[in-house]
């Protein structure tokens, strides 16, 4: 009747161990900054979309016209005032604005992506999202109402 006594396991845990243990995660956290600076860094280098915007824009749906310029500026015109007047302050409708004092000017600004935006002098702003498959045509969204207007790219004479 031999009895053995049992002795309780000892941790393997040595300050060697712990180093080997803080030194694979420094290294770990060190190729994912490594990785994710070289992502975030050709993400920054990714080329903007062309978007040939520039030039004369008329609306499908209302009797309005964009010209886009090469210096970041538009101007927003009536091609029919008597339609869009029938009684004064009044609009028809939503999207692009159709009572007010034209020409109204404004800038734009493209952003990579193709998105567009728009802001008037009156205070207007408006978003479209240019896209390859429709390069004549773009929907311009009121961002106050987030109603559409369609634009179609004038024939050149």
């Amino acid at each position: 009747m031999n009895q053995q006594t049992t002795q309780p396991k000892k941790s393997k845990i040595t300050p060697v161990g712990i180093m080997e243990l803080v030194l694979v995660c420094l290294g770990v956290t060190f190729v994912v900054l490594v990785f994710g600076m070289a992502a975030r860094q050709k993400i920054r280098e990714a080329p903007t979309i062309a978007v040939p915007i520039v030039g004369d824009w008329t609306s499908s749906d209302k009797p309005l016209r964009l010209a886009f310029q090469p210096d970041r500026t538009l101007v927003l015109t009536s091609t029919n005032p008597s339609q869009l007047h029938p009684d004064a302050g009044s609009t028809e409708g939503a999207g692009a604005p159709v009572s007010g004092t034209y020409p109204v000017s404004g800038t734009y600004m493209l952003q990579p992506g193709g998105k567009i935006l728009i802001k008037l002098n009156n205070g207007s702003r408006y978003t479209a999202e240019w896209k390859a498959t429709s390069p004549n045509r773009f929907d311009l969204i009121d961002d106050a109402t987030e109603g559409v207007t369609t634009f179609d790219r004038e024939k050149q004479k």
